[in-house]
């Protein structure tokens, strides 16, 4: 736990380290939810590091007003106070696997509390169409805090930009739908390297 004064850091200056300690020049960066925010932020900032960027599931932390606007109206109040598993995990797989959001449930201890990282740029959608990294906008069906209709406003300003969904998942797609979610991204993969 960090002290009342200690700065948690930037995301994607951590992602800058770990990449510099790991030795890699250039890479694919595959970034879900909030780390989508950390994410977006470092393919923008480092765009040069990336071979390919995978935004899923994420509203990518854009403070642009009229992104703002928009997801206001999408996430609403309402949304934000539902339990984390009914915000995350989308009905048909609350339907299909109990045992697995039983799993998700102990996994993410619900209802801790983290302190978030800062992001370095203030990011806005014209500066999405300056990034020059081959990029995969992942969405999900039924995703109620990065609906497809949100995440395709990002990836309508990203050049070089595939769109593609996970059928019923939710916020967690990678969780609930691991093999569609993997086929997609390394479909993908496939034909950007």
């Amino acid at each position: 736990m960090l002290s009342a004064d200690a700065s948690p850091g930037v995301m994607s200056e951590d992602v800058m380290a770990l990449a510099d300690t790991l030795e890699l020049q250039r890479f694919v960066l595959i970034a879900a939810a909030y780390g989508g925010f950390g994410g977006l932020d470092f393919a923008l900032r480092f765009p040069q590091r990336l071979r390919a960027f995978v935004l899923a599931t994420s509203q990518g932390g854009l403070s642009d007003p009229d992104y703002a606007a928009v997801l206001a109206r999408v996430v609403t109040p309402e949304i934000r106070e539902l339990p984390l598993h009914l915000r995350e995990l989308g009905p048909s797989y609350r339907t299909e696997d109990p045992d697995g959001v039983e799993d998700w449930r102990k996994l993410l201890h619900e209802g801790e509390t983290h302190t978030r990282q800062s992001l370095a740029l203030q990011i806005t959608l014209p500066m999405l169409e300056t990034l020059n990294v081959p990029t995969l906008v992942l969405a999900a069906g039924a995703d109620l805090l990065a609906p497809p209709a949100l995440m395709r406003l990002i990836a309508n300003r990203i050049p070089d930009c595939a769109f593609e969904c996970v059928g019923e998942a939710g916020h967690s797609a990678h969780w609930e739908r691991p093999a569609e979610w993997n086929r997609l991204v390394l479909n993908f993969l496939q034909r950007s390297l």
